[in-house]
């Protein structure tokens, strides 16, 4: 389907906008959750500032959607410890940075210092709607992430993600996901595990007053 650019939104805007979203998805999930049986995860993880999805569709607040699936996984799963969406909100606001697509590297490092983070992740929602099927209209979505090193704007990884309703259908269409909501959160669970994780802090060596470990 053709992507067209909506019209964009102030970021501080998103936050009300995301609490509202929680609700309905949630509502629309039914309970049923992508990983259920996941663990806490880790703690001391570095903190990463997921910025707002810019939306590439014509349906209105699919991009506030896809930033509440994403940053929702990433705080219950990924390697990463995710910066409070209005905290972003707020920081983009005061650097009056209006839409996050094609950001310069200035502004990479304005953000990266105001919010005291090393990486960025900025997505972009690239479809968001339905496919026809013999049985009835389902739910897709489309989305594009990048992992941004906030010291000089360079990508570190990228990757392009694609879901359908009838993705995970068997016989009887068995497997047939009818709930947008429950697809776009299924979709953020795949992209956020391949999400390259931090590396490692060096390992502490004690020396003696020789200098001899």
């Amino acid at each position: 389907m053709p992507a067209t650019r909506s019209r964009s939104r102030s970021p501080a805007a998103l936050a009300p906008s995301l609490a509202l979203l929680a609700a309905l998805a949630l509502a629309g999930c039914g309970g049923g959750s992508p990983h259920p049986s996941a663990a806490l995860p880790p703690a001391n993880r570095p903190r990463i500032a997921l910025l707002p999805f810019d939306n590439l569709t014509t349906v209105g607040g699919a991009g506030d959607m896809m930033t509440l699936m994403f940053f929702t996984e990433i705080g219950s799963s990924g390697p990463y410890e995710p910066v409070e969406t209005g905290v972003v909100a707020a920081a983009l606001e005061s650097l009056n940075i209006r839409s996050v697509a094609g950001l310069s590297t200035e502004q990479i490092k304005a953000i990266g210092e105001r919010l005291a983070v090393p990486r960025l992740l900025v997505g972009s929602v690239l479809e968001s709607g339905n496919v026809h099927t013999s049985d009835g209209e389902l739910p897709s979505v489309g989305v594009t992430l990048k992992l941004l090193d906030v010291s000089d704007g360079r990508v570190l990884w990228t990757k392009m993600g694609f879901k359908t309703g009838e993705d995970k259908e068997t016989v009887f269409g068995w497997g047939r996901e009818r709930s947008a909501p429950r697809l776009a959160a299924s979709l953020a669970v795949e992209m956020v595990r391949a999400i390259p994780a931090p590396a490692p802090a060096p390992a502490f060596a004690p020396t003696t007053k020789g200098g001899t470990p």
